[in-house]
């Protein structure tokens, strides 16, 4: 009787364990998740974001989509994650600006200065990328 009583109480903290690590897991996958490895240039973990449900458009606290995140990270592999995920490419930062347009000011930025040749050639292939996916001015 008591080994019919241990195996059930066994079988009970399973489950509720399985349910908490499911719980956990879940919410390990969310629109701010998403940011952070965005901005991060986690390319695998935004991936893992999306496989679980996270949508590619959401808005952080400055109303910023997960793109316009990478481009202020400088997160070029994740930024093409998120470009081929279907990441919509005309939207507008909180100043207004497009996304296309403030890419440029971030390319205009590092053009003036010296020593950060790769973030010159790392703006301008977001930039190339952005215009070939049909971003608007």
């Amino acid at each position: 009787m008591h080994a019919i009583a241990a195996f059930r109480i066994a079988s009970v903290i399973l489950a509720f364990s399985a349910i908490v690590v499911q719980t956990a897991h879940a919410e390990t996958w969310s629109c701010p998740q998403l940011h952070e490895a965005a901005f991060l240039d986690e390319p695998d973990e935004v991936r893992d974001a999306l496989a679980h449900g996270v949508d590619v458009d959401c808005k952080d606290v400055l109303g910023h989509t997960a793109l316009v995140t990478a481009v202020n990270g400088a997160s070029l592999a994740s930024f093409d994650v998120l470009l081929s995920s279907g990441a919509k490419v005309n939207v507008r930062t909180e100043f207004g600006q497009s996304l296309l347009q403030h890419t440029k000011k971030k390319f205009s930025s590092v053009d003036r200065q010296k020593g950060l040749e790769q973030y010159r050639v790392l703006y301008k292939n977001m930039i190339a990328r952005l215009q070939t996916a049909g971003a608007a001015n």
